[in-house]
């Protein structure tokens, strides 16, 4: 990735092409903010196989519009601002682009994840988001019975919603033996 600098800043537009090509389908943050000094890889980084392509990148070939990836990569953008019209905002975002592709399990699974968002800051009745974020979840599973944020999203709603902490559980552990790094299911799980 080349980055351009503009004095010891780098450009807004560099910074959201260098989010959007780092942006994992799977929900992970690799880039961060550091607030106040720039921005940090946020994940372990490790050689992979020459010469194969990743399972992300496989993912993002058979999407049948390209822009479901590219309303999920900004529906994620808009999340990391945390304020409550930035989530709904995300959340149209995240809906325009399943009404293009409603086959992109990440954007279901993220999808699910801000409802549980807003019903943790009381920006959504709890009730709601639990059958919101169930429903989501469930459909991304659907699609890819292997996604880690959406097992731990399915699990949240069971424990936190739905009082089932066993079912809940035993999602929160297969979301981590599918992907020990997925982040959002160590901060749903804790």
């Amino acid at each position: 990735i080349r980055l351009s600098l503009v004095g010891s800043e780098m450009c807004i537009r560099d910074s959201y092409m260098m989010r959007r090509a780092l942006a994992h389908p799977d929900g992970l943050e690799i880039v961060e903010t550091a607030y106040g000094r720039g921005f940090r890889i946020a994940v372990p980084v490790v050689r992979g196989d020459e010469g194969r392509p990743a399972a992300s990148v496989r993912k993002l070939a058979q999407l049948r519009h390209p822009s479901a990836f590219e309303t999920w990569a900004v529906a994620r953008e808009l999340a990391a601002r945390r304020t409550p019209a930035d989530y709904l905002d995300a959340i149209s975002v995240l809906e325009a682009g399943l009404a293009l592709d409603p086959d992109y399990a990440p954007s279901w699974a993220l999808l699910g994840y801000l409802r549980i968002v807003q019903a943790n800051h009381g920006w959504l009745a709890a009730q709601d988001a639990a059958r919101l974020a169930h429903g989501a979840a469930a459909r991304a599973l659907a699609l890819d019975p292997d996604s880690a944020e959406a097992t731990a999203v399915r699990g949240f709603v069971r424990v936190a919603f739905d009082w089932d902490a066993a079912d809940g559980g035993a999602d929160f552990e297969r979301a981590l033996s599918l992907d020990p790094q997925q982040w959002r299911a160590h901060q749903l799980r804790a």
